[in-house]
Formats: structure tokens, sequence, C-alpha cells
């Protein structure tokens, strides 16, 4: 079979069996990748898979590793969760996520996390089934043992790890493999965060305790022919180079998971992994970001090419483009009695920031059951009247919106206690909700996130 097919297959059957999963895979686009040297790879909105790898492989091992990726996926670790300072040590992200996934699913292929934790569990626990001093991985730690306690009695090997650190003594106890089925156990269930930190001060622990003498080469290719098996011959220290911030994305993958919550569409995952899906789900984004990048897309949408500009890259002999500010962008403001003057100011503070960017006029309507005329706001508005204070009815600003197409797009700040807009319509949607604490944003999100083109973030409260 061949390889677009062996996947085209399984995600065929995902459609049916694996709603969820589905989904997501369909929130990214497949990409052949002859480059790299693993099954698959995500990130920048990809999933990259390797023909050469997937060929040899067998349909159940294709669709374990398409699986583990999608569920990278779901739970943000390519888009939203890159600890700072992680981007010159890519290869630690990557067995931060295997080993974070392991605790909610043991999949049935040798990931490179969970393979290099079962060897520090060999290690820490010095099983018999290492060559003494030599471990799993082929390498002497002669700074870990004292030389003269680790000895075989009576076909077993003991001896005792000199360093007694925190970090080491914490690997001792909560790193443990399954004698039944070989499975790597983790006694404490951490954040992928918190996994990061402990396998990057694995690595640097296993590079700067390693030792060498001269018969170590032999005895690591020795290893190498007996112990290790098929998936070690893949090199994933490229397998996270596409991870990157990506909100938007993120977001997209997060109205999946609502639906699928709401919908009760969760196919075959288990309820440990589905609610640490949920978990993940709810991590919040930076209203900032989401507001710059949606006068970035409003922006954008009134480019026009011109000869009279040269093109950046080309000069003259391609055309330039020029950016009108002709942008309208309607601005809706909840002013209902559930909604503080307090929170007036916010909104109002954050509608000053769009002159930064480009826009020199904006359109805002106040409505709680009923809507206000349209008030142009110009750069230097100082305040405005406030009218309403009644109940909440999204349907008013929603319809005005779908009414006047000559908006780009609308931004409605609010507490969310109103009940969902009902409406239909062909017309792209653009529009975001900000949302005045964390609290109603997540309420408020459950219905938001149904409604195509919209999305939803928060104010957050300043510490």
């Amino acid at each position: 079979m061949a390889t677009i097919q062996k996947i085209k297959a399984i995600v065929d059957r995902w459609f049916i069996t694996e709603p969820l999963l589905f989904s997501a895979y369909c929130t990214h686009e497949l990409v052949e990748n002859t480059e790299i040297n693993m099954p698959f790879r995500t990130g920048k909105r990809r999933i990259e898979y390797s023909p050469k790898v997937i060929e040899k492989l067998e349909s159940e091992k294709v669709e374990e590793w398409l699986k583990l990726e999608i569920y990278r996926i779901l739970l943000g670790h390519p888009y939203q969760r890159i600890p700072k300072g992680a981007e010159k040590k890519k290869n630690t992200l990557l067995m931060a996520s295997d080993v974070t996934i392991n605790q909610f699913y043991k999949a049935k292929v040798d990931t490179s996390g969970v393979k290099f934790f079962k060897d520090m569990a060999i290690l820490f626990s010095l099983k018999p089934n290492i060559n003494s001093p030599v471990n799993y991985l082929g390498l002497r730690h002669r700074s870990y043992y004292n030389p003269g306690s680790v000895r075989y009695e009576n076909g077993k090997l003991v001896g005792d790890i000199i360093d007694s650190s925190p970090e080491v003594t914490f690997f001792k106890k909560n790193l443990k493999i399954n004698p039944d089925n070989g499975n790597l156990e983790t006694v404490d269930d951490l954040s992928y965060e918190q996994w990061y930190k402990w396998v990057y001060f694995l690595v640097s622990w296993t590079a700067n305790g390693s030792g060498e003498d001269e018969n170590t080469s032999s005895e690591r290719e020795e290893v190498e022919k007996t112990e290790h098996k098929p998936s070690d011959k893949y090199d994933f220290s490229s397998a996270s180079d596409l991870w990157q911030q990506d909100d938007e994305v993120m977001f997209q993958v997060q109205e999946t998971i609502n639906k699928a919550s709401n919908q009760k569409e969760w196919g075959k995952i288990n309820g440990n992994l589905k609610a640490e899906i949920l978990a993940n789900a709810c991590v919040p984004v930076d209203y900032r970001k989401i507001l710059n990048r949606f006068k970035s897309s409003i922006l954008a949408s009134n480019r026009n090419l011109t000869r009279m500009r040269p093109n950046r890259r080309f000069g003259y002999k391609q055309m330039g483009c020029r950016y009108e500010k002709k942008s309208r962008i309607l601005i809706a403001v909840d002013v209902s009695g559930s909604v503080s003057d307090e929170n007036l100011n916010q909104f109002f503070s954050i509608i000053k920031e769009f002159f930064r960017y480009g826009i020199d006029k904006l359109d805002v309507v106040q409505f709680d059951s009923r809507i206000s005329k349209p008030v142009q706001l110009k750069r230097d508005f100082e305040k405005m009247k406030i009218v309403g204070r009644g109940g909440t009815d999204f349907n008013p600003p929603m319809k005005f919106y779908l009414e006047h197409p000559e908006y780009d797009g609308m931004i409605i700040f609010t507490d969310g206690c109103g009940n969902k807009p009902v409406y239909e319509t062909r017309r792209k949607m653009n529009v975001v909700w900000v949302l005045i604490n964390k609290k109603d944003y997540e309420a408020a999100n459950l219905w938001i996130s149904n409604l195509k083109g919209n999305l939803a973030t928060y104010i957050p409260v300043e510490e």
C-alpha cells in the first residue's frame, strides 16, 4: 500500500471511530518531507511525514505514530506550552512531550522520550539486564557509582549511586518499569512543563557525569547490535524544529475540543487523557496577541499592488504594495447592568490602543437588550457617555454587524452573561469576544467556540 494511502485509510477510519482525532488532524496540512528520518513530526500547522519510513511500517504502527502527534496537538505542546529559553534544547521538548503523553496513553511504539526514561529507570534501579557498569545506552557512568561497591552477587548486580541529590533521589523513587508488560511507569503525574525541567536535568546530568575508557567504544557497539530496537534508528533530533508559539491554531484546536466535549464525541480516548486535554484546553491566550493579530488581518485585507513603489525583494522588477488605511472595525460594548464602570474603563483603554496600529477611525455601538446608534471614535477621543444598563442580548449587535458588510470585523467587549446569539449567514465572520475575566471567559467560551469565525479571549487580572 502506498504511503499516502496508508495515512488516508487511517484518517478515513477516524472520521467514524475517532471524531476528535479526525477534527484535530483536519486543522493541519499533511506534507511529505523526504529529509526527515522519523515517521511524523508536527508544527507550523503541518503534519510532516517521511515516505521512506512510513512505507516500511505496518498500518498499526503508522496509526500509533500519527495518534501521538495528534495528542501533542490537542495538548498544545507544539504551539502554546513551549518553556522559555527552550529554543536551543528542542530534542528535550520532544522527550518531555513523549513522557507526558505516556502518563495517559501507553503507545505501542518506543518514542524517543519514553525510551530515554526507560534507560534512566534501568540505570537508577541498577537492573541486572545492563552490562555493569555499562548501562542500556552503552555509556560508562563511573562517576555515578562507587567502583568498589558495584559488583555481581549470585547473578545480580548490586551497588549504589553516589549522587544522592534531590533530583536523583526523585528519579530513583518515581521511575519504574512494569515487570508484566515492560511499560514505563511514573509515580507522579507531572505537567509537561515540569517534565521538561526533569528531562533537561537528566540530559545535562548524563552528559556531564558520563566517562569512558578504552573499552567503552567496543562495548557500546556490542550493546547497539544486541539491544537496540528498530525505532532507535530514527533520528528525532529535528522532531520539534517546527514548534513555535501560535495562538490562532490553538484556538482552532480548542474549538474541536469544545465541540467534542459538548457533543460527547471523544471516540476511544480514555478518561484520564480526556481530563488532561480538557484541563489544557483552558490555557489562557493573551488578549493583546489576539487583538494585534485581528488588527493585522484587517489591515492586510486592504493591500493594493502598485508599480509606484518598489518590491522589497526584487525592486521595480516586481510590483510593490501599498496598505490603505480604510479598514472599518465595529466595536460593540456591553453596557448592561452586570458590567461595572471599572470594566467599561478597561474596555475603552484597550480601544485606544487600536489607534497605534494604523486604524484611523472606529465605530462603536453600545448594547444591553437594545443597541445604540454607532458613534465614530477618532484618535483623540476622551470619554463616551454610557447609556443602557439593562439586561443583555447579544443578538442586536450581531444582527447589526451582519446587516453592514462594510465592516471588516467586530470586537465585542462583554462579561458574557447572556444567551448565545442565533443567526444564519454565508458571510465570512471575523468576530473577537473580549471577556472581563478568566471565569467569565471559561463559561462563555463553551458556546462562543461553536460560532464559526468567532474567537474568545479575556482581560487578565493585573498583579
